[in-house]
């Protein structure tokens, strides 16, 4: 797990929540070990050459399968990683990853590159 220390106010910091499954193919070991190795510095060096900042929290929380983990009502959770990102502000975020990771010049490099390990499908964002 990796993360940094929030430079701005809670209250004026912008969170993306996201929910990701591993592609049925590969192990969770192997999901981990690509999306730390591989896709987590694809996004931050796509993000640096276009000369916007990176999230000032960018956090991954795996699923241990050997001790899992129960939603309230006591239903195994459907979901391999939670990912924390924070930005200094809704318009910092859009400006930052939306355009550039989502619409942008970064789209087709991130789809492909989630194609390899994620199961896209299944991906859920707050």
């Amino acid at each position: 797990m990796k993360s940094s220390t929030p430079t701005t106010s809670p209250s004026a910091r912008y969170f993306i929540i996201a929910f990701l499954s591993k592609h049925p193919s590969i192990t969770l070991g192997e999901f981990r070990t690509y999306y730390e190795t591989h896709h987590v510095p694809l996004i931050l060096s796509t993000v640096s050459a276009a000369g916007s900042p990176p999230p000032s929290v960018y956090t991954r929380r795996y699923i241990d399968s050997r001790n899992p983990v129960v939603t309230a009502s006591g239903e195994a959770v459907s979901f391999d990683c939670m990912t924390e990102l924070q930005f200094a502000s809704k318009e910092k975020f859009e400006e930052n990853w939306v355009k550039l990771l989502m619409l942008g010049e970064g789209k087709t490099a991130v789809e492909t590159d989630e194609s390899k390990f994620l199961d896209r499908g299944r991906t859920v964002a707050y």
